[in-house]
């Protein structure tokens, strides 16, 4: 084990992570996200959907079948097995040529969606389908892309990079028509409370149109970056002055910053399928509500509810 950490990670790691904290050093690492992380979920099968990258960064997202069997965050194991959508990004740092190890590590679980599953709604039901995420609809590999078959097709990170860039300040930080970036058959994975658009028209009325109306001043800032061949992965924050309720949460009058994850499979020049994770624990705090708390409050009503029938 200590022998493949050192290998890939720096002495002076951070690692950064929704629900699980932040830690620094391998050994915090292991000791900590790691360590509840196992606790949590003793039993995890990972499917990597996606893993790319170039020399400075890399990402991944994937979903994981899981067995919840530990408390976590003052919320009672619901002890049933779930699929966690996660996504990693990885900063680079090169020590000598050719090699590099990951010298800071964000990683994201799509929290709403887990909760849903176990009968713990943060957020409002979405008009669109819940808790489905796939692999891309293409025979690039599994994980996605393999990099011998991008190579020898020459598929152009750079060009793949303006067209995924440009999709995300138009759609999340811009008003202009989405055609111009997606094609009409589209798929966007969006996260819980969001769900899964299929066409064009979809995705601008159920995932952006929302958003758009919400906020004022939109603006989406990238923070880490990648492209292999026709897939990239964006990752940073949105931020802008909400002036009505987005989700359910009370946005309006506040200024609002939360983290994002997108990642993209560009076709010709356009998006043809993304994956989208969000920060909705850090939104929560932003407009002032502690998600964990309101978690627990509901599995341990929840609880409560079952009990009292089974007495009954």
């Amino acid at each position: 084990f200590w022998a493949n950490v050192q290998q890939y990670m720096t002495p002076d790691l951070v690692y950064e992570s929704v629900g699980f904290g932040t830690w620094q050093t391998p050994h915090g690492w292991a000791q900590g996200e790691e360590h509840k992380y196992g606790m949590t979920f003793p039993e995890t099968v990972f499917t990597q959907m996606l893993f790319f990258g170039d020399q400075q960064v890399a990402t991944t997202t994937t979903y994981g079948s899981a067995l919840w069997k530990g408390n976590f965050m003052g919320m009672r194991a619901p002890r049933q097995w779930v699929n966690l959508r996660i996504t990693d990004f990885y900063s680079m740092r090169e020590e000598s040529p050719g090699y590099a190890r990951i010298h800071y590590n964000f990683m994201m679980i799509d929290w709403v969606d887990a909760l849903r599953q176990v009968e713990c709604r943060m957020l409002p039901p979405a008009p669109l389908q819940e808790g489905l995420v796939l692999p891309p609809a293409a025979n690039d590999g599994v994980p996605a892309p393999l990099s011998v078959l991008v190579q020898a097709q020459a598929r152009n990170a750079s060009k793949a990079q303006a067209v995924a860039e440009a999709a995300l300040q138009h759609d999340w930080a811009g008003n202009s028509n989405v055609a111009a970036g997606w094609w009409n058959n589209l798929t966007f994975y969006g996260p819980g409370g969001i769900g899964v658009a299929r066409t064009l028209e979809s995705y601008h009325e159920h995932v952006l149109r929302p958003f758009r109306a919400s906020f004022v001043n939109r603006t989406a800032t990238v923070d880490l970056s990648t492209c292999e061949g026709n897939y990239c992965g964006l990752f940073g924050r949105f931020s802008g002055q909400g002036i009505r309720k987005w989700l359910g949460l009370p946005t309006t009058g506040r200024s609002i910053t939360f983290r994002f994850a997108m990642h993209y499979r560009v076709v010709a020049g356009k998006v043809q399928e993304g994956w989208a994770i969000f920060d909705f624990p850090g939104l929560f705090t932003e407009v002032g509500l502690d998600f964990w708390a309101l978690a627990a409050s509901v599995v341990a009503s929840d609880a409560a509810l079952t009990s009292h029938a089974e007495v009954a």
